[in-house]
């Protein structure tokens, strides 16, 4: 009886454990790869690695970097700073970045990631 009562006890710690709250940071924490913008795909491709308060990736051609602000699930991107190759892709860069620039919230479900804005939506899955 008491090994019963210990196996429920540590199963139900496991798994208080594994469970975060919608707003904490370390929900959206890891690595994601741009699916649609603005429910269109984009050229090129894009990633997103979120540590905490810290985003960077890769855009269609460069790399950037940038913080947010305000307390997860709501988004406030400082601004965002990038490398500066030369760029083929039409639009794919410029667009990426305009449309990150005005997000304002973040959900996150099934291993979906959706940042929204008034303007634009980017939906990522995780990798």
């Amino acid at each position: 009886m008491t090994f019963k009562l210990a196996a429920l006890a540590l199963s139900t710690a496991l798994i208080a454990g594994c469970t975060e709250s919608p707003g904490d940071p370390a929900s959206f924490d890891g690595s994601y790869r741009l699916q649609l913008l603005d429910g269109q795909p984009i050229q090129g491709s894009a990633s997103l690695t979120i540590d905490g308060d810290a985003l960077s990736g890769e855009g269609p051609c460069n790399r950037y970097t940038t913080s947010n602000g305000a307390e997860w699930p709501s988004v406030a991107l400082a601004p965002i700073a990038s490398t500066r190759r030369a760029c083929l892709i039409e639009g794919g860069e410029s667009g990426f970045f305009d449309a990150m620039a005005q997000v304002t919230q973040a959900s996150l479900s099934d291993g979906v990631l959706d940042l929204t804005g008034p303007r634009h939506s980017l939906k990522f899955v995780s990798e």
